[in-house]
């Protein structure tokens, strides 16, 4: 039975851990894709205003499951 706790805390701490860093993840991909000239507050301010808070979270389902399993 420790094994399970111990895997079971693996998994909670790699889903905490990606969902409190991957907005940083998120921007940075999104900085590296755009054109030249283009900011990371204006990217900030555009994925804001079009999604709202969540839409800083966009992709997060898939890379929590990969990182879980």
């Amino acid at each position: 039975m420790d094994s399970l706790a111990d895997a079971l805390a693996g998994t909670a701490g790699t889903i905490v851990g990606k969902v409190v860093t991957y907005p940083l993840d998120f921007l940075k991909v999104k900085v590296q894709v755009s054109g030249v000239g283009i900011t990371e507050a204006q990217i900030r301010a555009e994925v804001y205003q079009r999604y709202g808070f969540l839409g800083f979270y966009q992709g997060l389902g898939p890379k929590v499951m990969k990182s879980s399993i």
